[in-house]
């Protein structure tokens, strides 16, 4: 039902272009876990916005979409070679009528993609996703003498270990040393086939497997014969997300690769759960590794396989069940995603949250025959952002949170506010199917077993809706995209605005103080404590717009305030950072030792412990009587060595932990995404974290003392504040004396500066 489409085939797992045949090949699992397939003949199609771009000829049928939007001529074309080369025309004669603005006049994607669009076919109607079969792929490979990582070129280094595990409980370990490593290569291949698996993953399997393994299987002389026609495998357009090393993109006709690395990266921008994207670290981390392991160095798996040890076996055999463990935990939300848009698996994971949305509207519009808008057309410079305001800094106790469900998905369908280009009211009407979606989803999981399939399963469906609902406010402010438009983006930014500040009214109106508004939602104090959560979240929505809700997101017992979207909540003990300041990854130890305690003392009420700490943290510095994992930091390599190399020749850019490793004969250990522990030394040196013997430079670590005291800076009064972070004699007595406190900044712009003459250092004050 429109906007979205009646899928005419179920249970599809995949759908190719055989371009020799130039027919579909639609993949079936059917209810026996047998694999049906299907060939259909569709014709190819572009879309062009001027007669002077559209080939001419009995092989092509041009037809004029319904509406006054500019992309209007739809390209028929008879055959794959006639589209080909129509395609050429076309974007030949565009880029001399429009220069580089050419792609902006034409909606053109791959062959599948475009026969989901135009089909209205979707990928895993009625299927859950456990009922596709997976497989988690890993290799181990030999490194020889001299070399820290296994190079694919170098005969001496090869492939020694192949590991399988797939959901339907089956694991292969297959051995070099009794297959040779051209046996093992044809093993895989024949495993995958006769198997029949609908998805191979693996953890950075494009990065570094499936490459290693095509270059193996080339200087072997080894076809990989992974497709479901018996195709070879196939690789295409250089890539690079997240940071990663340069790697082809993967294709197996009728299966889908999936690579957990990018996909574990993704999930943790907005968690920042992990401390680093290692196999065996994340799965422990998520509480998901299948089974307790050991784990090698990969420096001395080479020496392992020459010894022979058995542990070496079971090591290779956990790598492709955690694998799998992984892929599992991350991919229900892709799954879902994948049978509501005219993407395929693997394109679904490889595609923007933005051009997402964008495809559930040009997918709307092609099924009325409607013509599309130009691509970003209306996007005029940077868009507004949310409203974030710490209004009271400094320590509270008693605060409560609440949100507008879905802020900016509810205004679009509260006001109507929707693309100018959006003739058919399409957004609006997408945004509703997928809220209602959402909406019966969660009401779904209050009926359901927590620990059961089906509640794991509806939470990924609600959660993978959730994801393509707010994916449509950032579509509107995403350049490139043909439904983008900055000033409805700039209108939705703007209410949202004045809903927050509607709801801070409310609650001062009652005599409640607001402490932080963070985008979507506030945290506050209010004189009764004892309100229920639905008496708190009706005050606080009092007078709101129409489809405007307001959830109780719930009670914290302390909350310290440092700045916008930079704070800490304290709940049943747990300590909840917030922000940048508190929870960068680049923090040293030193930094996390003293926020925990920080707080600790504050909850606790002990001034005098908390001014002790801080003095005898500095009599350790002084006297480098620290931790190794108090002072050690670290650098994430987002460049290889060649191009740093290439940047300091061309830009004299610097890099003072990429100078520690350049003329290390190691140095290749430190790949993308790998990390340079190091420690400040004395001298002003820097030193790798692997030399450390204590001897730390005292000046640099007392100045990150300082600062880290300087986070807490508004928890004290500005004079209290110096004398508990300072060196200055200070009795037990005095210091119990002082207490935490808070301040609205607005209100004592006086304080503020106080604040700034003690960080200065200028105590020639009245305060002193």
């Amino acid at each position: 039902m429109w906007p979205f489409t009646e899928n005419r085939f179920d249970r599809v797992v995949a759908i190719e272009h055989d371009e020799q045949r130039d027919q579909f090949v639609q993949y079936k699992r059917n209810s026996q876990d047998i694999i049906e397939e299907t060939s259909i003949s569709s014709k190819h199609f572009f879309i062009v916005d001027t007669l002077d771009l559209c080939p001419l000829g009995s092989s092509y049928l041009v037809v004029e979409l319904v509406g006054e939007l500019p992309l209007r001529y739809l390209v028929l074309c008879d055959s794959y070679r006639d589209y080909l080369s129509a395609l050429r025309e076309a974007k030949s004669y565009g880029r001399a009528k429009y220069g580089e603005a050419m792609s902006d006049h034409m909606w053109q994607r791959s062959p599948v993609e475009a026969f989901l669009m135009r089909s209205g076919t979707t990928l895993f109607t009625n299927l859950q996703p456990h009922e596709l079969k997976v497989v988690a792929l890993d290799f181990e490979m030999y490194t020889s003498a001299g070399k820290h990582f296994a190079a694919s070129s170098d005969p001496m280094d090869k492939i020694i270990l192949a590991s399988l595990a797939d959901n339907r409980g089956q694991t292969y370990l297959l051995d070099e040393s009794l297959l040779g490593e051209a046996g093992l290569i044809k093993e895989v291949c024949r495993l995958i086939n006769q198997n029949d698996y609908d998805v191979i993953c693996g953890h950075n399997l494009v990065g570094f497997d499936l490459p290693y393994l095509t270059t193996r299987a080339q200087q072997l002389n080894i076809p990989l014969c992974l497709g479901r026609n018996r195709s070879v495998l196939k690789q295409r357009a250089i890539t690079r997300r997240y940071g990663l090393r340069e790697a082809p993109e993967f294709f197996v006709f009728g299966r889908h690769i999936i690579d957990t690395l990018p996909l574990l990266i993704s999930w943790d921008i907005t968690k920042r759960a992990l401390e680093n994207y290692r196999l065996k670290d994340a799965v422990i981390a998520l509480g998901i590794s299948p089974r307790d392991r050991r784990d090698f160095d990969r420096g001395d798996i080479s020496q392992m396989w020459d010894s022979k040890a058995a542990d070496l076996l079971d090591y290779a055999q956990a790598d492709a069940l955690d694998s799998l463990a992984l892929y599992s935990f991350l991919s229900p939300a892709l799954f879902f995603q994948t049978q509501m848009l005219p993407l395929t698996y693997q394109q679904c994971a490889a595609t923007g949250t933005g051009t997402k949305a964008d495809l559930s509207l040009i997918r709307a519009y092609l099924q009325k025959t409607h013509s599309l808008p130009l691509r970003g057309a209306h996007v005029l410079g940077e868009g507004r952002g949310g409203l974030t305001e710490a209004k009271s800094l400094g320590w509270h106790q008693d605060i409560h949170k609440a949100d507008v469900a879905s802020l900016y998905p509810s205004i679009c369908l509260s006001f109507n506010i929707k693309p100018r280009t959006d003739v058919l009211n399409a957004f609006p009407a997408v945004l509703k199917v997928l809220t209602e979606r959402r909406l019966e989803a969660k009401a779904s999981l209050k009926t359901l077993p927590p620990d059961g399939y089906e509640f794991k399963a509806t939470d990924a469906l609600q959660n993978s809706l959730k994801i393509l609902i707010n994916s449509f406010y950032g579509m509107l402010g995403t350049s490139g995209l043909y439904f983008s438009d900055s000033e409805a983006s700039n209108d939705i930014t703007t209410r949202g605005q004045e809903i927050l500040l509607k709801m801070v009214d409310n609650v001062e109106r009652a005599h409640g103080k607001v402490i932080e508004i963070d985008t979507d939602g506030i945290y506050f104090t209010l004189p009764e404590s004892t309100k229920t959560a639905h008496a708190i979240s009706c005050l606080v929505a009092e007078e709101l717009p129409p489809g405007i809700r307001v959830d109780y997101d719930g009670h914290y017992d302390y909350m310290y305030s440092y700045a916008p979207k930079n704070y800490l909540l304290v709940k049943n003990d747990l300590l909840i950072r917030k922000g940048v300041v508190f929870r960068s990854r680049r923090l040293f130890g030193l930094q996390n030792d003293f926020i925990v305690v920080c707080v600790d003392k504050l909850i606790r009420g002990d001034s005098a412990g908390l001014a002790a700490y801080y003095r005898q943290t500095a009599r350790r510095i002084r006297a480098r009587e620290v931790e190794f994992d108090s002072v050690i930091t670290y650098l994430v390599v987002d460049q290889t060595m060649a191009e740093y190399e290439e940047g300091l020749m061309t830009q004299g850019q610097r890099s003072r932990p990429l100078d520690l490793i350049a003329s290390r004969p190691d140095r290749d250990k430190w790949t993308l995404r790998s990390k340079i522990y190091y420690y400040h030394a004395g001298n002003g040196e820097i030193k790798l974290a692997e030399d450390f013997a204590k001897d730390i430079d005292p000046s640099y670590y007392l100045e990150l003392l300082r600062k880290t005291a300087e986070k807490f800076l508004y928890i004290f009064s500005p004079q209290d504040w110096y004398r508990i972070f300072s060196e200055t004699p200070l009795s037990d007595e005095e210091a119990r004396l002082i207490r935490p406190w808070f301040f609205v900044p607005r209100q004592m712009p006086a304080t503020l500066a106080e604040y700034e003459r003690v960080i200065k250092g200028d105590f020639q004050l009245r305060l002193f």
